[in-house]
């Protein structure tokens, strides 16, 4: 019996930036288990603890706002939480923030809309020239992309619709960081790589960092 909903912002960072999503979820099992953290079961013949991680972070990203939806059994506080949680997470993860939502709201999965992300990269390209970049792919109307699947298939599509905005953090010689802010959800997801791609073929990545989810009022 489900009594209570929280939603908890945690980071993620070098220690377990390799982790696959399903390898998150066993891993935030264990840590609440060893918090003492009162979850509530599905139903069925095998009950599984309810919990909801956002939206999967793809193997090799760091994040510092990543989501996730606890279904609880009794009442606790987000203090609580924190107090019971923090000495038992491992390396390279750590709680953010954790707050108390409407139990009755859809699902965290069908509420996120879109995401940030802060990439930094090696580029010969002058810093003048990266703002010229970034706007022209805001002004673009399409922007068409093919991109290589694991089973070796190859997918078009356009990556313009994906994009809600971009920016320049900083430069530093040949050191760039930019933001970017790109649609997620139902359908095609963009990729900050992509974005990468088409402004600057001969970029080469050094980190991809999710900041934020953005979740629907």
């Amino acid at each position: 019996m489900q009594i209570q909903r929280l939603r908890v912002t945690y980071a993620r960072r070098e220690a377990v930036m390799y982790i696959s999503h399903l390898d998150t979820m066993r891993l935030w099992e264990r840590a609440l288990r060893r918090g003492n953290i009162p979850l509530a079961y599905s139903q069925g013949f095998r009950p599984k603890p309810r919990i909801a991680i956002g939206a999967p972070l793809p193997v090799g990203y760091l994040s510092e706002g990543e989501l996730m939806d606890l279904y609880l059994s009794r009442r606790l506080t987000p203090y609580a939480f924190m107090r019971q949680m923090d000495p038992v997470l491992p390396a390279g993860v750590q709680l953010v923030g954790v707050e108390e939502i409407n139990p009755r709201l859809p699902s965290l999965q069908s509420q996120i809309r879109a995401a940030e992300y802060r990439v930094a990269f090696c580029s010969a390209v002058l810093p003048g020239a990266i703002g010229e970049q970034l706007q022209q792919l805001l002004d673009a109307t399409n922007l068409p992309t093919r991109v290589e699947r694991r089973d070796g298939q190859t997918k078009d599509y356009d990556l313009r619709p994906l994009i809600e905005d971009l920016w320049l953090y900083r430069w530093h010689e040949e050191h760039c960081t930019v933001g970017m802010r790109l649609r997620i959800g139902n359908g095609p997801a963009g990729r900050p790589e992509e974005v990468i791609q088409a402004m600057d073929d001969s970029a080469t990545i050094q980190v991809i960092e999710r900041t934020r989810l953005i979740v629907a009022d």
